[in-house]
C-alpha cells in the first residue's frame, strides 16, 4: 500500500475530476495494463518497504522517464512540435518491447507526464500554420 497524505480542499478541491478523469480512462488503462504484465511477469506483488524505493522503481519502469535523456535535449529555449516527440516516443517505445505498442501511453498521458517534468505545451505559428509545439525541449536527432 502507497501512503496518500494529501487533501484536496479549498483551491484544490476540484468538482469536475470525474470529467478530466473520464477522459484519461484509455491511458490509465494503459497504466494498468503496464501493472499487470509485470505482476504477471514476476509472478508476485513487489515488497515495497518505502516510497523512495517505489519511486525509485517507478522511474526504472518509466518509458517516459528513460525516453527524455536518451532521445531529447532538455534545456530553455529549444522546442519540438508534439506530434513529432510522441511519435519518436512511440518509435522508441516499440524498438525497446518487441515492435509492440499495446501498452505505450496515449498522447494525452504524454503531455501530461512531460508536463509533470516542467516541459509545457504552447502553440506556435510555424511556416503560417499553427501547431502545438513543447517548450524546452528537442529531439536529439531523426525519428528512424
Amino acid at each position: 500500500m502507497l501512503p496518500f497524505e494529501r487533501n484536496f480542499t479549498g483551491p484544490d478541491n476540484d468538482k469536475s475530476l470525474i470529467d478530466k478523469m473520464t477522459s484519461e480512462l484509455p491511458g490509465l488503462l494503459n497504466l494498468a495494463l503496464i501493472g499487470l504484465r509485470k505482476l504477471i511477469k514476476d509472478n508476485e506483488f513487489a515488497n515495497i518497504d518505502d516510497i523512495k524505493t517505489v519511486e525509485e522503481n517507478y522511474r526504472k519502469d518509466d518509458p517516459i522517464e528513460a525516453f527524455i535523456p536518451e532521445k531529447c535535449d532538455v534545456d530553455i529555449g529549444p522546442w519540438a512540435i508534439c506530434g513529432d516527440l510522441y511519435d519518436a516516443y512511440l518509435k522508441y517505445y516499440k524498438d525497446k518491447h518487441s515492435g509492440s505498442i499495446a501498452a505505450a501511453v496515449n498522447d494525452t498521458i504524454f503531455g501530461m507526464e512531460l508536463k509533470r517534468k516542467g516541459i509545457s505545451r504552447k502553440q506556435k505559428r510555424i511556416n503560417m500554420v499553427k501547431e502545438y509545439v513543447y517548450h524546452n525541449i528537442r529531439l536529439k536527432g531523426p525519428l528512424n
